[in-house]
């Protein structure tokens, strides 16, 4: 993958990215690396990776800026002066975002390579503005499957789904991809400067998409 960003960057190759991935970054260098490694090699090429430094203490921005140099061109590196928590730096991120598609990756997190892609192919195919995928909670002691949304409240929306989502999706903006649209037509940002910013938000997403679908599996 390396040699392919390299190589679309001398020669003027690079498309508008079609998914923007969208990282907020602090306090993670323990787990950053495994995060970025999964990323950097997706089988999908039309993907930009949007790294968010949210005024981090430790060495983060040292390892950001060695993979914005080995992968120039797929990764965009922000760096914040003022801590606003997860919420903000992924606002900041969806500010500078490209793709017509977003997908949110948590700094401690880490995909199957072809993650990206296959929900990428799934919202295309199916015209669905989310698609989620389960995703598997990994303690080092414990390893558990957890699902995302109800796969019997996908499909087109309708007053009963749309109020079933919004009580019964799930509340982290993780494992799934999001038509851009949806997000900034409804001014679905984040709190700034709060914990458990996405428990107000993300149930919203399923709420205002015209159309929902699930991949079930796990990446």
């Amino acid at each position: 993958m390396k040699e392919f960003w390299n190589l679309g960057k001398l020669k003027g190759l690079e498309k508008m990215p079609e998914v923007s991935i969208i990282v907020p970054i602090y306090n993670v260098e323990k787990y950053l690396r495994r995060c970025l490694d999964s990323l950097v090699n997706q089988t999908m090429r039309e993907i930009e990776i949007i790294l968010v430094n949210d005024a981090s203490p430790d060495f983060s921005d040292v390892i950001m800026k060695q993979y914005e140099q080995d992968y120039p061109g797929l990764i965009k590196c922000i760096y914040l002066e003022e801590n606003v928590r997860q919420g903000g730096a992924r606002n900041k991120g969806l500010n500078a975002a490209l793709g017509s598609y977003i997908v949110f990756v948590d700094s401690d997190d880490w995909v199957d390579l072809d993650y990206v892609e296959k929900l990428y192919q799934k919202a295309e195919s199916t015209g669905s503005d989310i698609v989620y995928a389960d995703f598997l909670m990994d303690t080092g002691e414990k390893k558990e499957t957890r699902p995302n949304i109800f796969p019997q409240l996908c499909g087109l929306q309708d007053k009963r789904k749309r109020k079933m989502n919004l009580l019964m999706t799930g509340t982290g903006p993780c494992a799934c991809i999001i038509r851009k649209d949806v997000l900034l037509d409804n001014r679905l940002l984040f709190a700034e400067k709060m914990v458990y910013e996405d428990m107000a938000i993300c149930p919203l997403y399923a709420y205002y998409a015209k159309r929902l679908d699930y991949v079930g599996q796990t990446y």
